[in-house]
């Protein structure tokens, strides 16, 4: 955390462009293999084949705007549709779990659907946010009851306090104080520190006294994501030839996921190397995939944590094992 919040710092642009090159593709896999080991046989058949199909349609969308097929903001409103449709398939199963966790996926539901309808740039760029804080979710699910205290206050402390200190612009203006702020720094073809500002920030915000902090908040939010997907969440679930599994990449031993990493890895820093916007946008067909897959799976995975505490005392300390 240490290292993250003095490279994001110092650095915002070098540190977002190296490690999104580096461990973009990991985490990709990572999460998918560390969903599908834990979660995969918790969803029934009929709400993983509506996940799958609009998944399917994301990648074809993601991979129009490639082609310059789509774009614009009719693109963007019809992925934030396909995603409203993604917790939509989970409604069924949330309302069989009781009032409050059918509550909650409504809720998602309509928030998603505002945003639509009213600002979708705002909410695709706030989705894009959110998504960093997501490992959160899955150490409230997955830690052991014992360890889920401690567990979600350094989650709290990496996501949410150390991104708010950084936010303020008072450890940047430390750090330039002995110059050692160095914010359009890159070791990629990134271009400037301003025009990657739209990864995480709103054009109406790239000229605010503000935006430089609130990018390297994010980027540091960022590089926590990385670390917990990474390091972090396959220890809860990990994958092998016992784990659950619906297309088998939980089933790959790990000498050949890390193996099918490393490719990925080198693979995407080639490319990286040679024009980082277009690499970018290939990587995000497989983040979108991955990034919307964990709304309905962590509306089902937290559901029963929000059903009536009373029922939960008769076995405070019973959890789910990891399915592996």
């Amino acid at each position: 955390m240490a290292s993250a919040a003095l490279a994001a710092t110092c650095a915002p642009l070098a540190t977002y462009g190296l490690t999104l090159a580096v461990f973009g593709g990991a985490h990709v896999l990572a999460e998918l293999r560390f969903v599908e080991a834990r979660y995969a046989r918790r969803m029934e058949d009929r709400v993983a084949q509506g996940v799958g199909l609009l998944l399917i349609l994301v990648a074809a969308l993601r991979l129009a705007k490639q082609a310059h097929l789509a774009g614009g903001t009719p693109a963007t409103q019809l992925e934030l549709l396909l995603v409203a449709g993604l917790v939509a398939t989970t409604l069924p199963s949330l309302a069989r779990r009781g009032r409050r966790p059918l509550a909650i996926g409504l809720v998602a539901v309509v928030a998603v659907g505002l945003g639509l309808a009213l600002a979708p740039i705002w909410t695709m760029l706030g989705l894009a946010c959110l998504h960093n804080w997501t490992p959160v979710g899955f150490l409230a699910e997955g830690l052991p009851a014992a360890e889920r205290a401690r567990g979600l206050r350094l989650g709290l402390l990496a996501f949410v306090a150390a991104p708010l200190a950084i936010a303020t612009g008072l450890p940047t203006a430390a750090l330039s104080a002995f110059d050692l702020a160095w914010p359009q720094l890159s070791l990629l073809p990134t271009g400037s520190l301003k025009s990657n500002f739209s990864a995480y920030l709103h054009p109406s915000l790239h000229e605010r006294d503000w935006a430089t902090a609130a990018f390297s908040a994010l980027v540091f939010a960022q590089c926590m994501h990385y670390a917990a997907v990474i390091g972090v969440l396959p220890r809860l679930s990990p994958g092998g030839p016992y784990a659950d599994s619906r297309l088998g990449l939980s089933r790959l031993s790990t000498r050949r996921f890390v193996a099918l990493v490393g490719v990925l890895t080198a693979v995407g820093l080639v490319g990286y190397g040679m024009d980082f916007k277009v690499a970018r946008g290939w990587y995000g067909v497989l983040a979108a995939l991955h990034a919307w897959l964990e709304l309905p799976v962590l509306l089902l995975a937290l559901a029963p944590m929000a059903v009536s505490s009373r029922p939960r005392a008769q076995n405070p300390g019973k959890v789910h094992p990891p399915a592996a």
